[in-house]
């Protein structure tokens, strides 16, 4: 089943940060997710809040490893049914 994503990023806060929209499709679904994300800049951690369409809110801390990957660091899910705990995600 493919699922067709639109991505639209801006810069925010006078450049600290980035806002993006989401957009995601496929055949009997489609939703929505806004982004903010900045990068700490005593820590060098990234940080990425979202807000989806269903209610759903995701909390993200990241660690870089490199100019091409980092460590994804879930700190809280929380959608209408659930909460979940901590954990990480390496994207490279």
């Amino acid at each position: 089943m493919k699922l067709k994503l639109a991505l639209a990023c801006s810069k925010a806060a006078g450049g600290y940060g980035v806002t993006c929209a989401m957009q995601a499709r496929r055949k009997g679904m489609q939703s929505s997710e806004a982004d903010l994300m900045g990068v700490d800049p005593v820590t060098g951690k990234g940080h990425w809040y979202a807000v989806t369409n269903t209610g759903e809110t995701h909390d993200h801390v990241v660690d870089w490893q490199g100019d091409k990957s980092f460590l994804l660091h879930l700190l809280h899910l929380s959608t209408s049914f659930t909460s979940s705990s901590p954990h990480t995600t390496d994207a490279r």
